[in-house]
């Protein structure tokens, strides 16, 4: 006896016709017909009358249609509360993010992931990146999303992806209307810096990638945030880097030239408290490798060489679209 013959019972009990109730279950007349035969012959019983017109049941028919519901019914509800209790996500996650980056991965992932788990509240932090790992460790964060990580006690992480970096220049520059540039070329530029050499993991990326391609960068300034090092580019006070998912903004006046992938790259990870099995907080993981995924793996990443690509609608006439005037607007998240 299975579940799908009761049902055949039931439908045929519930419809008295039995193309109509094949066609409420969504299969031939035959296959209905052979499951409610299979059936009888498992209990040695007549259930049905087939050829009655209306299909009316035998007294052992209808016994069993009685108890056939009351299986389905609890059978039913049993699987309802399995799935509510593997797939309703509910509580909160703390995320430490640094949304001035306007980093696209930042966005997607947390839009992706709201839309699979709805009742999950993220509280976004936005807080320096040097204290991201003792906030982890304190456990006073759960995620810490889209940076470079230290491989330190009581944290684990992931590499998301070795992102590709790109050369912030004046659109004047020499190499403004190159697509892709050897970091050795830039070796006469001023830089402006996230980090200096003794700073952190990012500036030592970036002076090993120099040393490796024959260069010490002549440094101009050291300054963490990229709007600001975008302002001094402008000013003609020397060139920066930003990874290539980065858009702070619109800024008409520069370009953006990738480097060579063999020169220099970005690993982009996702850390959170080592041990932290809680499903929330795997879901919240998964749920990011798949919108890396998404960008990275199933579609090509487009350069938006010109900073409008993920601050502005695709179609500005879309509806929901007001022009404000100004040159940018903000997202909010």
């Amino acid at each position: 006896m299975t579940l799908q013959q009761l049902r055949f019972l039931v439908a045929c009990a519930a419809s008295r016709d039995i193309s109509l109730a094949a066609l409420r279950m969504d299969v031939s007349t035959g296959t209905l017909v052979r499951g409610i035969k299979a059936l009888e012959e498992e209990l040695a019983v007549d259930l049905i009358y087939l050829r009655a017109r209306p299909v009316s049941l035998t007294m052992q028919g209808e016994r069993l249609v009685q108890r056939a519901e009351h299986i389905l019914a609890i059978t039913t509800q049993g699987i309802d509360d399995l799935r509510r209790s593997e797939n309703r996500l509910v509580g909160s996650l703390r995320i430490a993010l640094s949304l001035s980056y306007g980093h696209r991965l930042v966005y997607e992932s947390l839009t992706d992931f709201a839309s699979r788990a709805p009742e999950v509240r993220l509280e976004l932090r936005d807080i320096p990146f040097a204290t991201h790992l003792q906030h982890l460790q304190r456990g006073e964060l759960d995620i810490a999303l889209l940076f470079p990580s230290w491989n330190a006690p009581g944290v684990s992480f992931e590499t998301l992806v070795d992102e590709r970096v790109t050369a912030v220049l004046p659109k004047k520059h020499r190499l403004a209307r190159r697509t892709e540039v050897r970091l050795r070329e830039l070796a006469d530029e001023k830089w402006l810096v996230f980090y200096k050499p003794d700073s952190g993991r990012v500036g030592i990326d970036f002076y090993e990638a120099c040393k490796r391609s024959g260069f010490e960068p002549k440094i101009s300034q050291e300054i963490p945030s990229p709007l600001v090092r975008l302002a001094h580019v402008e000013l003609n006070d020397g060139i920066t880097l930003l990874p290539s998912s980065y858009d702070p903004g619109v800024r008409r006046t520069l370009k953006r030239v990738l480097v060579h992938r063999d020169d220099l790259s970005l690993p982009v990870c996702i850390m959170w408290k080592e041990h932290d099995n809680r499903q929330i907080v795997q879901a919240f993981i998964e749920s990011v490798r798949q919108t890396v995924n998404r960008i990275y793996v199933n579609q090509d990443e487009t350069l938006a060489t010109d900073f409008v690509h993920f601050f502005l609608p695709h179609n500005l006439n879309e509806p929901g679209y007001k022009n404000s005037g100004r040159s940018g607007s903000v997202m909010a998240v």
